[in-house]
């Protein structure tokens, strides 16, 4: 197999992948998503999970928000539709400043279409950057083939596909790694700037937990070159100033980032938070299942609810398939393969040993999110196992067998037999026949990786590889018709209905209800004032904890419901622009009932006016009348304004006048006051803790509020990036040419 060849066959093999579900109509998307809008669950051949809900509560809302913008050709700051109104999320690849996103809604501005070409082209991209990091290694074509789709055709790939940040994560360190490699031996600018836009773009479309441990696997990766002293300092410098170069480029993202951070609560959640990711190992059952999901998570039950008849443990995402592992102890005697077999191992200790996982909490850089190591091993265990089949592909039959040979041969035998006990004693032996076709389907793979290890067939080995993908990983890509994703609903209709333009509602429920999950508002044109958001800030928290029993969840992430009607303050709700009340309990003290009523739901209109923005008068500020100019918003008007900034045009303000924005208070919000031909810059301040307001001078006309943070400066580094790769190709250009001339006989000169 040559190396073209590899390549081709690595490619088409993903792409059949995508095909085979793109050409069908489908989507990636966990759920139809209608359970949520409060219609019945229609029968469906597809495989659903409500554990995927980040999709539909995060993705395909904060997609078809940036959608909406992107066709106006803006960048969207600020997200009115939840909350009481907060800074526009730009992490996790679902926003333009992240250029593949960017192309991505070139094409389609429908976010499940979107994310779906965006998941694609993440997966391409990581075989062809993990293909490329082992020829660098100096590994075979058909090592390279074999290590690259143990990345990309992964069962962790595909069972994460609806949430794309793990994938990313994956891809943009695989390219990291390639080039790390490729600079170090070759240096070139060209290198060196695709290094520092991986690195930048890792940091804005991955999971910040996951690019932490993923630095670890760069650092093991390199080690070759930090145990040769000749050029270590050029080397250092080169990656160091290239990492500069990536979080510069991604610092407007990552700056308001830590200003959320640091107006957040998440300080407050505790180790039990993060070691919750760890797999619980309870009984020798729960052992055998785990084994059983490392190697194929089907063989121990519905990987989507992580259960079969309440015995096996809960999935948690990460497998490997079975051709792999079966590789994996023969690596340990491959030197090449050893150091990434070493992390490999080590990371899956940790992932199953609490207690040795516990001390690295008290490290702040482990602490930015909930992350599994077991799932950072991928990367380290492709290599591993590259590197065992590049072995394998440059012997020949003849010769006494290795301590490797003998381990590739035997250890798969062992795994075989190993996945049969542990499947019996997780199981009742009663299978459909599904469930024995794929059981024996695993232990032919497993028989046939020993055969071909024992006759050094490193094709067979690669086709074992493709086959073990088929197996495990395809299956667990959750697809679904396009057309069947709901996205309105009698519910949807009727709260549009009663809340108007630029009302909000919200839902009072004992417990947590699946209606309306929040987020899910911008792609329903609604707005309320829940939040799933893990950088709430402490502001709105504590206005959350003021009006409800529960207040918010793990630390401010979720807002789902107001829980005790006795607790609701009218003016509050009417301060943050509540028209409608969804509630499963009666509200007669405080609303008036409407007609609709929509399962366990009916709604109510609150009696109390919605506030507005517009000017408060000193005497408005205070006694039972405060806020009357504002609520029924007779004094404000609203007035063009010039870049899509918001403006108002009122009666000349009295001394001690504040304007209520009707939203909630950011450090970020600017405002310019006019009066007559003066203009006066504001700066923001609170109204009653939460609502942004600005102190008016005396006389003032008119005022003109803008978002101002650090994100509306991302579209300079993608310009950054073009405009240094444009003059590279200039320069490589004239390069050529003034070669060519340079050798070019002289034309009409005598000899």
């Amino acid at each position: 197999m040559g190396a073209r060849l590899s390549l081709l066959l690595l490619l088409g093999f993903v792409g059949a992948w995508i095909a085979s579900f793109a050409l069908r109509g489908e989507v990636v998307a966990p759920h139809a998503n209608r359970l949520e809008l409060g219609l019945e669950e229609a029968p469906s051949d597809h495989p659903a999970s409500r554990r995927h809900s980040d999709y539909s509560s995060y993705y395909a809302p904060e997609i078809a928000l940036h959608a909406e913008s992107f066709a106006r050709g803006e960048l969207l700051l600020w997200n009115e539709h939840v909350q009481l109104g907060r800074p526009a999320s730009h992490l996790a690849g679902v926003s333009p400043a992240y250029p593949p996103m960017a192309a991505c809604l070139g094409l389609s501005r429908d976010p499940h279409v979107a994310h779906t070409l965006l998941w694609a082209l993440t997966v391409l991209l990581a075989a062809a950057f993990a293909w490329a990091w082992l020829a660098e290694l100096g590994l075979g074509p058909q090592a390279r083939f074999v290590g690259a789709l143990l990345v990309a055709g992964s069962p962790f790939v595909a069972y994460w596909a609806p949430l794309l940040l793990f994938t990313s994560t994956i891809c943009w360190t695989a390219g990291a790694l390639w080039l790390s490699e490729a600079w170090a031996r070759r240096p070139s600018a060209a290198r060196w700037l695709g290094l520092a836009t991986c690195i930048w773009l890792l940091l804005v479309s991955g999971y910040p937990q996951q690019i932490v441990w993923h630095v670890v696997v760069v650092v093991v990766a390199l080690a070759p070159h930090w145990a040769r002293r000749d050029g270590l300092a050029r080397k250092l410098a080169g990656w160091s100033s290239a990492a500069a170069l990536g979080v510069s480029l991604a610092a407007p993202i990552l700056v308001d980032t830590a200003l959320a951070a640091s107006r957040s609560a998440r300080e407050q959640l505790g180790d039990d938070f993060y070691l919750a990711a760890i797999p619980a190992f309870d009984s020798l059952g729960e052992w055998w299942s785990q084994i059983l999901q490392w190697i194929d998570p089907r063989l121990a039950g519905d990987p989507w609810s992580g259960t079969r008849e309440g015995e096996a443990p809960r999935f948690n995402g990460v497998a490997f398939g079975v051709a792999g592992p079966c590789l994996l102890a023969a690596a340990w005697f491959v030197r090449s393969a050893r150091r990434h077999a070493a992390l490999a191992c080590a990371l899956l200790v940790l992932a199953v040993v609490p207690a040795l996982y516990a001390p690295l909490l008290q490290l702040p850089a482990f602490t930015l999110s909930r992350f599994t190591p077991a799932a950072v091993a991928l990367l380290p265990f492709a290599a591993a196992v590259a590197c065992v089949v590049d072995r394998a592909s440059r012997q020949t039959t003849a010769g006494r067998a290795s301590v490797a040979d003998k381990l590739a041969t035997w250890f798969p035998l062992v795994l075989a037999a190993l996945v049969v006990f542990a499947w019996s004693s997780s199981n009742d032996l009663r299978a459909t026949n599904a469930e024995a076709t794929r059981l024996a389907a695993t232990i032919l793979i497993a028989l046939v990786v020993a055969w071909a290890a024992w006759r050094r067939r490193a094709s067979v080995l690669t086709a074992c590889v493709a086959a073990s993908a088929a197996l495990a990983a395809c299956p667990l890509l959750l697809t679904q018709p396009r057309a069947s994703i709901a996205e309105d609903s009698p519910l949807c209709e009727s709260l549009r209905a009663a809340c108007g333009e630029d009302g909000r509602y919200a839902i009072v429920a004992e417990h947590n209800l699946r209606l309306l999950p929040p987020n899910q508002e911008a792609l329903l044109g609604l707005a309320s004032v829940h939040s799933y958001d893990s950088l709430s800030s402490r502001d709105y928290q504590a206005w959350c904890a003021r009006l409800t029993r529960g207040g918010t969840e793990i630390a401010g992430r979720w807002f789902r419901r107001f829980d005790d009607p006795a607790l609701l303050d009218p003016r509050a709700l009417a301060q943050a622009g509540v028209v409608v009340l969804a509630s499963s309990l009666p509200l007669s003290a405080i609303a008036d009932p409407l007609p609709a009523r929509h399962g366990p739901l009916a709604l109510w209109r609150l009696r109390e006016p919605a506030w507005r923005p517009g000017v408060l008068a000193p005497e408005d500020l205070a006694g039972e009348s405060a806020g009357l100019a504002v609520r029924t918003s007779l004094d404000a008007r609203p007035a063009p304004a010039v870049g899509g900034d918001e403006a108002w045009t009122f009666a000349p303000a009295a001394p001690g006048s504040v304007f209520f924005a009707a939203r909630q208070h950011h450090p970020h919000w600017r405002a310019t006051a006019k009066k007559g031909a003066d203009e006066f810059e504001l700066e923001p301040s609170r109204l009653d803790g939460l609502h942004l307001a600005f102190a008016l001078p005396p006389g003032a006309e008119a005022i003109e509020l803008r978002f101002e943070p650090w994100v509306r400066w991302a579209w300079l580094s993608p310009l950054v990036v073009a405009s240094a790769a444009a003059l590279l190709v200039a320069r490589q250009l004239l390069r050529r040419r003034n070669s060519t001339l340079g050798g070019s006989p002289l034309i009409g000169t005598d000899s």
